[in-house]
């Protein structure tokens, strides 16, 4: 019985110490790790429009794949969309032109196969976009102009799927 005990405590003081170590781990680096993923954010507007500068403008459509909508200076739109690829979440952001036609995407963040879906932010996929409609932002297999990636199809159709709703939720807010 007393050996039970004993090696009862060193166990939870084992654990006790690692808790710690994680928590104050995740106390020094939460900042920095926000501070990174507000980068890349930033960098994935960037690179589907062009502008000066944007305002959030509140979404309460029916499309539950976008999180966040924002309003360039010019007229034209960034749309922060959420849908679920084969390994987990993908997370797109997508440039929506005035006129309703997608101006470029970028992968802010995903846990798809390396890779396969991780080909998604490669520019020979993400470069089939720009000028996209709602009707033709699909893979080909569905009657659209993407070529899907190779082994990466879910992938593909997710991708697909977020700029239609991008599309589709500014439709809305005109």
């Amino acid at each position: 019985m007393n050996k039970v005990v004993k090696l009862s405590l060193i166990l939870f003081l084992v654990s006790a110490i690692v808790a710690g170590v994680l928590g104050l781990t995740d106390y020094v680096t939460k900042d920095r790790i926000a501070e990174l993923a507000a980068q890349k954010t930033a960098e994935a507007y960037s690179a589907v429009m062009k502008f000066e500068s944007y305002d959030e403008v509140k979404y309460e459509g029916d499309q539950s794949a976008v999180k966040k909508v924002y309003k360039t200076n010019d007229g034209n739109w960034i749309v922060e969309a959420e849908v679920s690829g084969s390994q987990g979440m993908i997370t797109v952001a997508v440039g929506v032109n005035s006129d309703l036609t997608c101006n470029g995407i970028s992968i802010i963040s995903s846990s798809e196969t390396s890779g396969l879906g991780s080909k998604a932010n490669d520019d020979f996929f993400k470069d089939q976009f720009p000028g996209l409609t709602a009707d033709t932002a699909k893979v080909t297999k569905d009657g659209g102009s993407v070529e899907a990636i190779t082994g990466a199809t879910i992938t593909s159709k997710a991708v697909c799927s977020a700029v239609r709703a991008a599309i589709a939720a500014v439709g809305t807010l005109g």
